[in-house]
């Protein structure tokens, strides 16, 4: 079994949660931070996260396909409207999570998603995470 997340990540070196939530008109999703906030790994010595991170999560069900993620991201936030909005400095990210129970995962970028992901001249990141699932 596997469930998806697909997340858009605007990181700023500089702007604090609140401004970029402000700029970009949107709330942001859980999971995101504050530059200098203590990180997961703050009890094992990790050092603060070194910039802000706004995650904006898409909301299709984690069982949907990675495509209606992609999708629903677009409408959701769409692309034109993210780089018009964009303060100078940040980056943008499509963030993958496969969540999966089985011995090992794999996914699929249609073509019209990679369409998506380069519209919003985003970076690419995808984490595979080895889970216990639920049905």
């Amino acid at each position: 079994m596997k469930k998806t997340s697909v997340s858009l990540l605007v990181t700023s070196p500089s702007m604090s949660l609140a401004e970029l939530t402000s700029k970009l008109g949107r709330t942001h999703s859980s999971g995101s931070y504050d530059k200098g906030e203590a990180s997961a790994g703050a009890k094992l010595g990790k050092p603060p996260w070194p910039v802000t991170v706004w995650r904006f999560d898409s909301d299709a069900q984690s069982s949907a396909s990675l495509q209606l993620h992609l999708e629903r991201l677009e409408i959701q936030f769409p692309a034109a409207e993210l780089k018009r909005v964009l303060p100078p400095g940040c980056e943008v990210s499509v963030d993958i999570a496969l969540f999966f129970d089985t011995v090992n995962v794999s996914t699929t970028i249609p073509r019209r998603g990679v369409e998506i992901i380069d519209a919003y001249n985003a970076k690419l990141e995808i984490t595979c995470y080895p889970s216990t699932l639920e049905n």
